[in-house]
């Protein structure tokens, strides 16, 4: 086949689903919502779909099995009070010993936009650490969120990394000391542009 078939359901209560394709399901079960319209869109196998896939089937939790309800409530719990990147979430409900099965239901059925949870979380390191932008990026890779997801979270940060390199030199002068090229350096070493680390060192008057 050289299409994916995308389609998407209006249905009673929630209008307009994500897009789902090839035979997953879409709509709603355990609601008895009637589906008010469809839309089917041919899309060369591969490419990018017509829109967002998020959210093409909602499910009453009351239809689930007990297993299933209750990884999906933990997940939801867990998104309350912490960021997660989806496979970090996935990796989280298996500790709490949810099958693999259920763990990937729970996740994908959280409501959670993982945008917004890598943007969080780079809030969060932001609060309490200095980072360059690419070392936050590849830390944020390193908590498992997609490339795209990291690097929109750190456009959307608001960070100024002049000023992130600058408390990033004094942090480093609290516990060692540092020639003024070396200090170059190791701002360097941590992902700061040469121009940022320059303006660090001299702001401190090396």
């Amino acid at each position: 086949a050289h299409y994916d078939i995308y389609y998407r359901v209006q249905t009673q209560g929630f209008g307009w689903l994500g897009w789902a394709k090839n035979g997953e399901a879409a709509g709603t079960a355990g609601f008895g919502y009637r589906v008010e319209a469809i839309e089917i869109k041919l899309v060369k196998k591969g490419a990018t779909a017509p829109g967002s896939t998020a959210n093409h089937l909602y499910e009453s939790i009351s239809s689930l099995p007990l297993s299933r309800q209750n990884a999906l409530k933990q997940a939801q719990s867990y998104l309350k009070y912490s960021p997660f990147s989806r496979d970090g979430l996935i990796e989280q409900l298996q500790y709490e010993k949810y099958s693999y099965v259920d763990a990937i239901y729970a996740v994908d059925h959280s409501g959670a936009d993982w945008y917004e949870q890598a943007l969080k979380q780079a809030q969060n390191y932001l609060k309490y650490s200095s980072f360059s932008y690419d070392g936050l990026i590849e830390q944020l890779e390193f908590e498992k969120f997609t490339h795209e997801q990291a690097i929109y979270a750190v456009d959307h940060s608001g960070a100024d990394w002049y000023e992130q390199a600058l408390k990033q030199a004094q942090n480093y002068l609290k516990y060692s000391s540092f020639s003024h090229d070396g200090l170059i350096e190791q701002l360097e070493f941590e992902k700061f542009t040469h121009e940022q680390a320059i303006y660090a060192v001299s702001i401190i008057g090396l």
